[in-house]
C-alpha cells in the first residue's frame, strides 16, 4: 500500500527555524517555582526492544507516599524527547501542579511505518501505566492524554478500545485527522477503514458525546496542513456532539509554547494545565 507522507511540522523542523538555540536546549515560556524540585525516575517500559524504550516519571517533591496521582502523558512529534529541556520543563511544570506526568520514547521516524510503530508504543505504554500503577504512584482512572504537533496523530491510539480510556485530551499545534495522508488509498474501502482507526478525527468523532473532553490549541499562524487537520477534527466532533474545546490564537506560531515566552502563550500554557485539573479531580469509581 503507497501512502504519501505529509510533512508533520515536527517540534523539530519548525523551532529549528526560528530558535538560535538547539532544540533540545530550547525552554517553554511559562515556569513555576517549585518545578525544580519534581523528582524524576527513569522507567523503562520496552525492556525487549533494541534500544530499550523508557519514560521519564515526574513526581511533585515531598509527594505523600501511596499518593495514586493523577497523571500526565506528553506526545512529542518526535521518536525521543525525554532529554529536551522543553519536555523537562513539562514534566517538571505539570508536577509542580500537583499531577504526576510521564514524558515516553517511542519509535516514531516520519511516515506511515512511523505512525505504526508511534502508536504500537503509545498503547504500550498506557498499558504499562495501568498495570504498574500502585508502584508508580499513579491513578491509570484520572490520566490526561498531552499531544504536540505530529504527536496529534497518536491520539487515535489514545481513544482506542484496547487500552485504558483516557480522562481527558489536550493538544498543542497538532495532526489531528489523516484525510490528507491517507488520500492516495485508492480503495474507499480501506481508506476509510485506515481513517476509522488511525485518524484521531474520525476516531473521536466515531465516540460522540462518549468521548473524553479535548482542549485543542490551534495556532493562528501554523501551517496549512496542520490547520485544516483541526479544522476537520472541530467539525467532525461538532456534528457528533463530542465535548471538544477549541482555543484559537490568531498570532500564536507552531511551537509558541517555546518559540514566543511571551503573556499568551503562557496563558495557553496555564489554561491547558486548569483544563485537566478540572477532568482530573473526578473521584475514583472504584
Amino acid at each position: 500500500m503507497k501512502i504519501i507522507s505529509l510533512c508533520l511540522l515536527a517540534l523539530t523542523a519548525a523551532s529549528a527555524i526560528a530558535q538560535p538555540l538547539p532544540i533540545e536546549n530550547v525552554r517553554i515560556a511559562l515556569t513555576h517555582p517549585a518545578q525544580e524540585t519534581a523528582e524524576r525516575r527513569n522507567v523503562v517500559f520496552a525492556p525487549d526492544m533494541e534500544p530499550t524504550l523508557a519514560f521519564d516519571l515526574y513526581r511533585p517533591a515531598g509527594a505523600v507516599a501511596g499518593a495514586r496521582l493523577p497523571v500526565i502523558i506528553f506526545l512529542s512529534g518526535t521518536d525521543r524527547a525525554r532529554n529536551w529541556k522543553w519536555f523537562e520543563d513539562l514534566g517538571q511544570l505539570a508536577a509542580a501542579h500537583g499531577f504526576a506526568a510521564v514524558v515516553p520514547d517511542k519509535r516514531y521516524p516520519r511516515g506511515w511505518d512511523g505512525l505504526l510503530s508511534g502508536t504500537a508504543d503509545t498503547k504500550r505504554v498506557l498499558r504499562y501505566l495501568a498495570e504498574h500503577s500502585a508502584e508508580l504512584g499513579i491513578d491509570p482512572q484520572r490520566l490526561c492524554v498531552w499531544s504536540f504537533s505530529g504527536g496529534g496523530r497518536l491520539n487515535a491510539a489514545a481513544l482506542a478500545a484496547d487500552v485504558p480510556r483516557a480522562a481527558c485530551l489536550l493538544n498543542f499545534y497538532g495532526l489531528l485527522d489523516l484525510t490528507d495522508e491517507l488520500a492516495s488509498v485508492a480503495d474507499e474501502t480501506r481508506r476509510n477503514e485506515l481513517l476509522a482507526q488511525y485518524s484521531p478525527s474520525h476516531v473521536y468523532a466515531a465516540l460522540g458525546a462518549d468521548a473524553p473532553p479535548w482542549l485543542v490549541i490551534r495556532a493562528g499562524r501554523d501551517g496549512a496542513v496542520i490547520n485544516r487537520s483541526i479544522d476537520r477534527l472541530v467539525a467532525s466532533a461538532l456534528a457528533a456532539n463530542a465535548p471538544l474545546t477549541l482555543i484559537n490564537s490568531p498570532e500564536a506560531v507552531h511551537g509558541f509554547d517555546g518559540q514566543q515566552h511571551n503573556d499568551e502563550s503562557r496563558r495557553l500554557i496555564a489554561a491547558a494545565l486548569e483544563f485537566a485539573r478540572v477532568h482530573l479531580t473526578a473521584q475514583r469509581t472504584d
